[in-house]
This record gives C-alpha cells, sequence and structure tokens, in this order.
C-alpha cells in the first residue's frame, strides 16, 4: 500500500513539473521554425549554413586541389625539360606533361565558367 501511494505522488510530481512549464509556454507558429531549429543546431555544433554554401564550399575546395594539382605539374614538366640535356624523348615528354597540364586548367575553368552562367541565369529568372 505504501508503495503504491508513493508511486501514485511520484507520478502526480512528474505531471504537475512537466505539465506547467509546457502550459506557460508560448504557442509557436510555424514561421517561428527555422528559428527554433538554428537554436537546437547551434547547440549541437553542427553548422548552419544553407546547401548553395556548403555546395560552393566544396566546389572551392576541390578546385584548390585541381590547383594545386597543375601546379604541380607544371613544375614536374618544367624539371623535366631542365634535366633534359638535349634528350629529344624527354623533352617531347615535358612538353606533354605541360600541354595536358594546360588544357586539362583551361577545361576546367571553362566548365566552372559555363556552370555558374547557367547557374546564375536559372536563379536569376
Amino acid at each position: 500500500m505504501k508503495h503504491k501511494r508513493l508511486a501514485l505522488f511520484n507520478t502526480i510530481a512528474t505531471i504537475a513539473l512537466t505539465a506547467v512549464p509546457a502550459f506557460a509556454a508560448q504557442p509557436l507558429k510555424v514561421q517561428d521554425a527555422g528559428n527554433t531549429l538554428n537554436k537546437v543546431v547551434g547547440r549541437t555544433g553542427v553548422s548552419t549554413e544553407d546547401i548553395p554554401t556548403f555546395i560552393g564550399n566544396i566546389i572551392t575546395g576541390i578546385l584548390s586541389f585541381v590547383g594545386l594539382i597543375f601546379l604541380i605539374l607544371m613544375v614536374y614538366g618544367g624539371f623535366l625539360w631542365i634535366t633534359a640535356r638535349g634528350d629529344d624523348e624527354q623533352i617531347n615528354n615535358a612538353r606533354k606533361t605541360i600541354i595536358g597540364a594546360i588544357i586539362g586548367m583551361v577545361i576546367l575553368v571553362a566548365a566552372y565558367g559555363i556552370t555558374a552562367f547557367i547557374t546564375s541565369r536559372v536563379t536569376g529568372a
């Protein structure tokens, strides 16, 4: 009997303590969802940036990496050319490396330019 009273008291106390703040809270509207979610996400440490910004950061990272590869290929091609000492085969390999790196960079920049142009036209419409 004593355990039933204690269980009943615990149940009533739990309901009273959790229900009072819920009744005292102001009602939320659908328009408040963004602010509420940002508050919750901010506490978790997850980034609150929007998807286009996130994708833009990924593309920026990829372009930086490709630019680094381009630089390495250019230095490597130049090194091959300098150390060729008149060897036509090594000079041709160096020339192919440099030309290939330049063509790859031109294709990458053109693809980025076309994508940026199309995206700006579509989102601006």
